[in-house]
């Protein structure tokens, strides 16, 4: 019984030691391979799985942001946005929305489904930080049109009248993506809006311009076109309708 029992210790030991150089080479092998050896290495099979899920995540993600980014996709939405912009044009004729009303509406579904399946695929592309696709403006007004076209296909959001007209105005807008489809056309929009203080002075200097001379020619002309330059606002319109030509030979 004696011997027996140093057999097992001895077997245990083994069996110990065994399992502690497995144990050590495993993690050996995570060191090497840059994982975390924090945790001495026992991971369940619970944490395998996330681990597994996570890749498999990163690596959908990574293709959704190569796809979304890719040449021939941008493409793509150009051509749908300019299919748009011709549906706009098509759904505000009364004769074609007569003849092929229902075609037209099949369409706009498609592009409506086109433009969410972008904005989903951006959102994937973001891998877990999702709300990094609001830090773009434009990624925000393609998310506010297709949201709003969403919902207007609802009926329980208004009345026939109120979603029609919300659709028209959603469907206008769709145009607008042009400009970020198009870098060149989006350079000289973001000019022109970062131009906005400046146009701003100019209408003062414009609305100073105009009135310095209204009350020049009330000074020079009241006598004599009372109808013309007789009081201040009505010479302002009078050299507003001089400066575009509007009956300038009256």
């Amino acid at each position: 019984p004696a011997a027996e029992e140093e057999e097992e210790e001895e077997a245990k030991a083994s069996g110990k030691k065994d399992r502690q150089r497995k144990k050590m080479q495993k993690l050996m092998n995570r060191a090497l391979d840059g994982g975390d050896v924090s945790n001495g290495g026992e991971e369940d099979e619970e944490d395998l799985g996330h681990k597994g899920l996570k890749a498999l995540y990163v690596k959908w993600s990574s293709k959704c942001d190569d796809l979304v980014n890719s040449g021939g996709f941008q493409n793509f939405v150009t051509g749908v946005i300019i299919l748009a912009g011709i549906m706009v044009a098509l759904q505000s004729d009364m004769n074609t929305t007569r003849l092929l009303g229902p075609q037209l509406d099949v369409i706009d579904q498609i592009i409506l489904i086109i433009f969410s399946i972008e904005v989903v695929l951006k959102f994937f592309a973001e891998e877990f930080e999702p709300w990094n696709f609001f830090t773009s403006r434009w990624n925000i007004f393609d998310f506010a049109v297709v949201a709003g076209s969403l919902i207007s296909t609802i009926p329980a959001v208004g009345g026939p009248t109120a979603v029609l007209t919300m659709m028209r105005l959603l469907r206008l807008l769709r145009v607008l993506k042009l400009v970020k489809s198009l870098p060149q056309l989006q350079v000289i929009v973001t000019a022109l809006i970062m131009g906005l203080n400046s146009i701003g002075y100019i209408a003062v200097i414009l609305v100073l311009f105009y009135y310095v001379f209204a009350i020049l020619g009330m000074i020079l002309f009241a006598e004599n076109d009372p109808w013309q330059f007789g009081t201040l606002h009505i010479a302002l319109i009078t050299l507003f309708r001089c400066s575009t030509l509007e009956d300038w030979t009256d």
